[in-house]
């Protein structure tokens, strides 16, 4: 094998598609800057070519996330084989994500897919050589562009032969963004793009965070305290229980995200905080009259069966924090609608993926009756940890509770009763509860919330 590489390598040097000074700048650049700070060992990787160079604000996108970017813009696979030591095997990472080859094919109407796959390979090879069979390594798949669109064939079936390669590999991942940046009639899609029609825009790295995130490898007993109120909303101006703020929380890294739940008139389980939508009392009004109305970025009011999917596709990781919301119209109807949450919930197979939280004490000893394994938060803030311990009950209060109340900290700590702040946005109090050892800290800021834990 070290002969094969060996040959593949001089190969490279050979014919030229390998200058190793063309990007010396960059690379001493990489170097000045871990002369100032190394990142640690284990961190997650991106490597490759300027679709990551300009990323330059990737650990925005997973704020839950030590991610190192040694992209350089320009490069093509023989260029990041020849630095494989310098942006890769140096820094030990724990996951390494690849970016490269649309250059390749761009160079040359005689780089094939072939070419392109086999540069990959030597670049495979030389990382399993350096860093051993265990670290994960994911390919990004060659996208699609406007200004490139000639290539489209020819990356297409470079992607495939890289795919098909990696299937029969461990620890590695094909990871296909190609698709998702096509229009339903098979074109590219054009506004996520820069002027040049090459490089993304936010819209298109937006699409990139939404792929990335299920795939993204988090060390083993990092603490992640973080519930988004209502998912990620506030940064990016969406809808608060929509989807998209959903999808946010997941892209973030969030451990869950919270959402309420309300029935309507017909039975249906609907997302919302208030009981009003729009006017309408929701207990008392139909959900087609409720879709009337869209949320502020168009999508119709969800039902809890659209959100379970939503949070349940490519996530196995951030928590649905569902709160279930009193009812107006007496006890038998509380009971009536935690029944039908459970119910969903089991029907979904997503049991092990809810938290469920209510200000109705009725509304938790239901939950628990009904599910002994549940996971259950009440958030009232009325009664003391020990007594819900009993029931194995967690809390879940806001903030001035525990100014209020501080010993029930040590009590609940006590007790193995699960501490839970909401809605806590400052960065002072933020601190103090980390300090003070929450479990969770619920906040309308998770941005925030990660920013302080990286520096603690």
């Amino acid at each position: 094998m070290k002969r094969i590489f060996a040959i593949a390598f001089v190969s490279l040097l050979a014919s030229g598609k390998l200058n190793a000074q063309n990007f010396i700048s960059e690379i001493k650049a990489f170097a000045k800057a871990d002369s100032i700070q190394m990142p640690a060992p284990g961190s997650i990787l991106f490597v490759g070519s300027s679709s990551f160079t300009k990323w330059k604000d990737v650990n925005e996108y997973f704020p839950g996330f030590d991610i190192i970017n040694r992209g350089f813009g320009g490069s093509s696979l023989p260029d990041v084989i020849r630095y494989t030591n310098e942006t890769i095997i140096q820094y030990h990472p724990r996951q390494i994500y690849i970016y490269c080859g649309e250059n390749d094919l761009a160079s040359s109407d005689s780089v094939t897919p072939d070419t392109v796959f086999n540069r990959f390979k030597t670049l495979y090879t030389s990382i399993r050589k350096g860093l051993g069979k265990k670290v994960e390594v994911v390919f990004v798949s060659i996208k699609p562009s406007v200004s490139r669109w000639r290539l489209e064939s020819r990356i297409i079936e470079t992607n495939k032969l890289i795919s098909s390669f990696l299937t029969s590999q461990q620890h590695a991942t094909f990871l296909d963004i190609h698709q998702s940046m096509l229009l339903p009639d098979g074109n590219v899609m054009k506004d996520i793009f820069i002027a040049d029609n090459l490089h993304m825009n936010a819209k298109g790295y937006h699409i990139w965070q939404r792929i990335f995130a299920p795939t993204l490898m988090r060390m083993k007993n990092t603490f992640n305290p973080v519930v988004a109120h209502r998912g990620a909303w506030k940064k990016n101006g969406l809808p608060e229980n929509s989807i998209a703020s959903l999808n946010q929380a997941i892209a973030l890294g969030c451990y869950g995200s919270e959402f309420d739940v309300r029935m309507t008139s017909d039975d249906s389980l609907v997302i919302n905080h208030d009981p009003h939508y729009h006017g309408m009392t929701i207990e008392k009004t139909t959900y087609a009259e409720l879709t009337k109305f869209t949320l502020s970025n168009g999508e119709k009011l969800p039902t809890l069966k659209e959100y379970i999917a939503a949070g349940t596709t490519n996530n196995s990781y951030t928590k649905l924090v569902c709160e279930i919301k009193p009812s107006e119209l007496g006890k038998e109807q509380a009971v009536k609608i935690v029944d039908k949450v459970l119910d969903l919930f089991a029907e979904m197979k997503a049991e092990k993926q809810v938290v469920y939280i209510s200000f109705d004490i009725n509304m938790v000893n239901r939950i628990r009756e009904v599910n002994k394994k549940a996971k259950v938060q009440y958030l009232n803030g009325d009664i003391a940890p020990d007594i819900l311990a009993k029931e194995n009950i967690d809390i879940d209060y806001h903030f001035s509770v525990f100014n209020k109340h501080p010993e029930w900290i040590a009590l609940a700590k006590q007790k193995e009763v699960i501490l839970n702040a909401w809605t806590v946005n400052d960065a002072t109090p933020i601190k103090d509860f980390l300090k003070s050892g929450f479990d969770l800290i619920t906040t309308n800021e998770p941005e925030l919330v990660f920013e302080l834990l990286k520096n603690q």
